[in-house]
């Protein structure tokens, strides 16, 4: 897809646009002959506003970003690929995520669906990342000790 095409599927401007190919946050976007080519499968990246996260911020984000349809580049979580990989197994072992076995997806993000059953209790709109995080904490303390094996 084209820069225009993605501002219109992503919703956002064209600045943002340059800006997440610029910061490389686009999953195998290319420059070629002076034009960006975006994948047609790209996801839109989900910026998180703090960093260094927390597990339990880091996770949130994760579930945020896949009930938006967007994705997180594994940079932006301070993650190697195969980590958030990782981290991925682990919410679908909880069955916070679905794998779609249909869906061959370049983007960890792409190949999943979020349980909005099982997340619903803090993916609330507008919610603060601080009462998400409590109640992640509260509902799932088994997974919490499962990332921290992994992470």
């Amino acid at each position: 897809m084209t820069v225009k095409e993605a501002i219109v599927r992503w919703n956002v401007t064209q600045s943002t646009v340059y800006s997440y190919l610029k910061d490389q946050l686009v999953l195998g976007a290319e420059k070629k002959e002076g034009q960006w080519v975006i994948p047609d499968d790209a996801l839109c990246p989900y910026k998180p506003t703090k960093s260094p996260m927390s597990q339990q911020e880091m996770i949130i984000f994760i579930l945020r970003a896949l009930n938006e349809n967007k994705t997180i580049p594994p940079i932006l979580l301070n993650l190697q690929p195969e980590k958030l990989v990782a981290v991925f197994k682990a919410l679908e072992k909880q069955n916070y995520i679905t794998l779609l076995d249909s869906v061959q997806h370049r983007d960890p993000f792409g190949q999943y669906l979020i349980n909005l059953e099982t997340t619903k209790v803090y993916l609330k709109p507008k919610q603060s990342l601080q009462k998400a995080s409590e109640l992640l904490l509260k509902f799932a303390p088994t997974f919490i000790s499962l990332l921290q094996t992994i992470l």
